[in-house]
Formats: structure tokens, C-alpha cells, sequence
């Protein structure tokens, strides 16, 4: 009701205008290299009134690394940058389930370059609809709204400040003593299937014989039809209990194989 300054007359829903405008001033001064964050509270309308949100929002562009020695500094930040760097940070908070990143639509970010981070919160996997619980955003912003700030590749992201860095304590797990055993798995899927819906489903179905699943080649081209991608997982077997065969290993490959072809009509990549 009472402004500092005509455009301070209206709460905010979001950090990122102010982040913007910060990156912008440092841009006009030849800082090619930003990295900014902020966490504040935002604003937001109910049916019974106004909710109060504390949020952490960043905004990055320029090189990866900064000028040194030794080290070449000719690429820019990227989107897997961004995602990898939000993956440190929200690992600390102890919580086991992995963060799931799936599409997303935001009115300020560039199409095709954005995610909504989740996390299952509940007990029972596979993570249902019911049981995730939403984090945040991530992308790069919107080719329009960079040409109006006149700064190219600047990504961006948003989080609620209570869900997103709600600690778990950690509990102690014993570490197996008995060796692993690797297994390489290429599937072809359709083109706009997550990724993130494999691993989780795999993690799911397989349950504890399955130490680690990670994804370490996706390729297009030649011998993969057109809207098809060939995705490459690759899974880590242990037994906490005794030493795992190699034909213990060669069934848990198959029944892996068999999900992905039950849930997401996947074909094994010859």
C-alpha cells in the first residue's frame, strides 16, 4: 500500500525478475562469468487469502569455469550443469530417493530446456503421482526474454526453500562385502520418454539386488528409427549376503530387459 518505488507496488511471485535484473547490470559492466542466487520469500493468491513462500532461485551464464591457467574456458554453463550442480546440493539433505526431473511448461523458459524437479517422498515404489512432492524448476530462460536482457544462454531455476532442503536423518547401512558384478543394457524407446522413468522402474522391480543404475550413452542415427532413441543403462548387481554368479547376473540383465519392455514397449538394441 505504501511503495518505495513505482515498480516495487506489487508483491512478487517469483525471485527470478530481481535475479535477472542483477544479472543485466553485471552484464552491462563486462562480467561475462554470473552466477547469482537469492532466497526470499514470494507471494502467492488463495481462495482464503495470500500464502507466503520461502524460495532459493538462481540465475548462471557465461563460461563453465573461470579464467585460469591450464584450463580452457570456451564452453558456456549448460542445462546438465545447472541439473548437476541442483543434484549436489539436494543430496545432502540425506534423503535416499533419487530427484526426478520430468516436463515441464514454463511461460519464461526456453521450450525443450526446462524440468520440474520431484521427489517420492512416500515408502512404497514405484513413485506414484500421490507420492511426489514438488521441488521446483529448472531451465534455460526463454530466446525472447534473453534478447530483451541482451544476454544469450542464461539458465535459471527455482525452488521451494522447505521442501527442496527438508533434511532426513541419515540411517547406517551396512556395505556389502561382496564383490559387484556390471551389466550393460541398450534399449530403443521413443524419442520423449524420460529417462528417469527407466532407472526409477528398474530400481523399483529390481529391489536390492540392483546396487546402482545409471545412464552412460543415448544415441540417435543410423539403425534407430526415426522418433526412437537408443538409450544405454548401465547396472550395478551385489548381493549383501553372498557372492553373486555370473548366471544370478545374466537373470536380473533379462528380468531388467523384460520390465522395460512391459512398461515402456522397449526393444533390446542389437
Amino acid at each position: 500500500s505504501n511503495p518505495l518505488a513505482d515498480n516495487m507496488a506489487v508483491m512478487r511471485t517469483s525471485l527470478l525478475p530481481g535475479l535477472l535484473n542483477a544479472l543485466k547490470f553485471n552484464a552491462n559492466r563486462q562480467h561475462e562469468r554470473v552466477r547469482l542466487f537469492e532466497i526470499g520469500a514470494t507471494y502467492h493468491r488463495q481462495a482464503s487469502g495470500f500464502n507466503e513462500v520461502q524460495r532459493l532461485s538462481g540465475v548462471l551464464t557465461g563460461p563453465r569455469v573461470s579464467s585460469q591457467w591450464g584450463v580452457e574456458n570456451t564452453q558456456n554453463v549448460d542445462f546438465y550443469d545447472v541439473k548437476a550442480d541442483l543434484e549436489a546440493v539436494l543430496s545432502l539433505t540425506g534423503h535416499k530417493n533419487p530427484i526426478i526431473f520430468n516436463e515441464f511448461e514454463h511461460i519464461a523458459l526456453h521450450p525443450g530446456q526446462q524440468c520440474l524437479l520431484t521427489r517420492n517422498i512416500s515408502s512404497n515404489e514405484p513413485a506414484s503421482s500421490e507420492g511426489l512432492q514438488e521441488l521446483g524448476w529448472l531451465g534455460r530462460l526463454h530466446p525472447t526474454l534473453e534478447k530483451q536482457i541482451g544476454v544469450s544462454s542464461v539458465f535459471a531455476f527455482e525452488l521451494n526453500l522447505q521442501s527442496a532442503l527438508s533434511a532426513k536423518l541419515p540411517a547406517f547401512e551396512s556395505v556389502s562385502k561382496f564383490p559387484s558384478i556390471k551389466r550393460d543394457l541398450s534399449v530403443v524407446v521413443r524419442d520423449d520418454l524420460p529417462v528417469a522413468h527407466l532407472t526409477d522402474a528398474l530400481r523399483s522391480d529390481l529391489g536390492n539386488s540392483l546396487s546402482k543404475v545409471e545412464l552412460f550413452d543415448v544415441y540417435r542415427g543410423k539403425g534407430v528409427a526415426e522418433g526412437s532413441i537408443s538409450v544405454s543403462l548401465s547396472l550395478v548387481l551385489q548381493n549383501t549376503d553372498k557372492t553373486m554368479t555370473d548366471e544370478e547376473a545374466e537373470q536380473l540383465q533379462g528380468a531388467a530387459l523384460r520390465i522395460l519392455q512391459d512398461k515402456f514397449n522397449a526393444e533390446l538394441r542389437s
